[in-house]
């Protein structure tokens, strides 16, 4: 079992853009209360002062202006994610397209969302107490043997799913989670 001393000390991970939206799709889909706790929507404009050159009030949302940085870093410093307007609006779409699809419905009918599943995690006859958060445990009869974890991909082909599955090791995930359940 890796030492969890090491595991605390690590650097802060640094999150891609997919992941973000990975986890504000998971946020708006699952926990929607949680939006407004978690998120901050970025303003389209920010304001400036007129020069002769230039007489605007306000400009479009520019993540290189000092402005803007020094809103998304208060944003981070209060803990939230700031989100741009765009990116909302299409992690809007997707979970309408989600809601819509017959197959989510009934998995999310009755559900319950982000569980907390605690077991230990052993290795050569060493246990660890671990804890993890279950996206979704269906109560539908048809989907009660599922654990389902939500993952947002711009690729939906076989092969990029395994090649997904494989690097970030989603099959360790699933079998930790089964051997916890039972």
């Amino acid at each position: 079992v890796p030492n969890p001393a090491a595991w605390l000390l690590k650097p802060k991970k640094d999150y891609t853009k997919a992941m973000r939206f990975g986890n504000l799709v998971d946020c708006m889909a699952l926990t929607p209360e949680a939006f407004e706790q978690e998120y901050t929507l970025l303003p389209t404009h920010y304001p400036c002062k007129p020069t002769a050159k230039d007489p605007r009030t306000e400009k479009p949302w520019n993540a290189a202006a000092n402005y803007c940085k020094e809103l998304e870093e208060e944003i981070e410093i209060s803990g939230k994610q700031a989100v741009k307007v765009a990116d909302y609006m299409e992690a809007k779409q997707a979970v309408t397209n989600l809601r819509a699809f017959k197959p989510f419905a009934e998995l999310m009918d009755g559900a319950h969302t982000q569980s907390a599943l605690f077991g230990d995690l052993v290795d050569e006859g060493n246990a660890t107490p671990a804890k993890s958060l279950i996206d979704i445990l269906p109560t539908h009869p048809k989907w009660m043997h599922v654990i389902a974890d939500m993952k947002t991909t711009n690729e939906m082909s076989e092969q990029h799913f395994a090649r997904t599955v494989n690097k970030f090791g989603y099959h360790r995930q699933a079998a930790i989670y089964r051997d916890w359940e039972t």
